[in-house]
């Protein structure tokens, strides 16, 4: 690449990660993970996650853990929990800094986070472009019913958090695919075409909504 484009690209970088904007099709573009979602409105579960930290890896990850979790929806049906918090923009935390792939350096820490009710094949998370929930092989949760489900965090973003939220919609096969029938509209990584960031969570009516229906619940987890 020729000197002269540089100062440009390296501006385009630094504007793309600068903030947070909103779009034109109601989702949010926000290079530190901090969503415009007010999630103080979203009921909270007291289970605490608490989550270890898996030694010998490459990428810090915590050993997966199994909990057990309860379904808040009263009337009756069949219900299936989907974590959405990552579609959310809420997988990071700010305070540190570290340097991206593109050079760049930015606030904050992000991470993946696994929900399934397997302990590995993840089945149950809306956000990810490779890995889209599929409630066909789930069994599903009846009102106030409990089932068991696993968690996991994979740091992608230089370092592991702490502590974090996650939330889960309670939802059943024809309210998911009402709300969140695909992921096309959800971008959570760089486009490395155009070196740019610029990610797209889910729109702020459709998370409203699902607080409406009583299928939100959010969850802190810690990492030791």
């Amino acid at each position: 690449m020729k000197k002269i484009f540089m100062p440009f690209i390296m501006a385009l970088l630094l504007t793309a990660f600068a903030g947070c904007a909103d779009n034109d099709d109601g989702t949010t573009g926000d290079s530190s993970n901090t969503p415009s979602y007010d999630i103080s409105s979203i009921p909270v579960d007291e289970t605490i996650i608490e989550l270890t930290k898996s030694s010998g890896e490459d990428v810090e990850r915590t050993e997966t853990k199994s909990v057990t979790i309860t379904n808040p929806r009263k009337d009756k049906g069949e219900y299936y929990p989907i974590l959405i918090s990552t579609a959310m923009g809420l997988n990071g935390e700010g305070g540190s800094e570290m340097t991206n792939y593109f050079g760049t350096t930015v606030k904050g820490v992000g991470y993946m986070a696994y929900f399934g009710s397997k302990a590995s094949g993840s089945k149950l998370v809306f956000g990810e472009k490779t890995d889209m929930y599929d409630l066909t092989v789930e069994t599903a949760l009846k009102e106030k019913g409990q089932g068991e489900y696993y968690v996991s965090i994979t740091q992608w973003n230089g370092a592991m958090p702490s502590e974090g939220k996650l939330v889960i919609a309670f939802l059943t096969k024809e309210e998911a695919n009402k709300y969140i029938p695909n992921n096309d509209n959800i971008v959570l990584s760089p486009d490395v075409d155009t070196m740019t960031y610029n990610p797209k969570f889910l729109d702020n009516t459709i998370v409203d909504n699902l607080n409406k229906l009583g299928a939100l619940r959010q969850y802190t987890f810690t990492v030791k």
